[in-house]
C-alpha cells in the first residue's frame, strides 16, 4: 500500500511510479518492509526509507540504482506533479 493510501490521500500515477520503483529495487512485488505486524509494517511505509537497491540485489548497476533512488525520493517528497515531471 501506498503511503498516499496510508494517509487517506488520493492516489494517481505516482503511486504507481513509487510501486515500479519498489519492484525494480527487489525485482519482484514483494514488500519492501519486512514487517508483518501491521502497526510497525504501516510505521515502515510511512516513516521509514526503503534498503537501497544494492542491498538487495548486489549485482544491480550503479545508474539503475541511482535512477531508482531517484525516483522513489521524488514520489516520497512529493516533487512529482500530476504530469510526472
Amino acid at each position: 500500500m501506498s503511503p498516499e493510501q496510508l494517509r487517506g490521500e488520493v492516489t494517481d500515477q505516482r503511486s504507481d511510479i513509487g510501486r515500479l520503483a519498489r519492484f525494480c529495487m527487489n525485482g519482484d512485488w514483494k514488500r519492501p518492509f519486512p514487517f508483518s505486524q501491521v502497526p510497525l509494517l504501516i510505521d515502515a511505509i510511512l516513516n521509514k526509507p526503503p534498503e537501497p537497491p544494492s542491498a538487495l540485489n548486489p549485482d544491480i548497476s550503479p545508474g539503475l540504482e541511482v535512477a531508482i533512488l531517484q525516483m522513489s525520493t521524488k514520489i516520497r517528497s512529493g516533487a512529482i506533479n500530476r504530469r510526472g515531471s
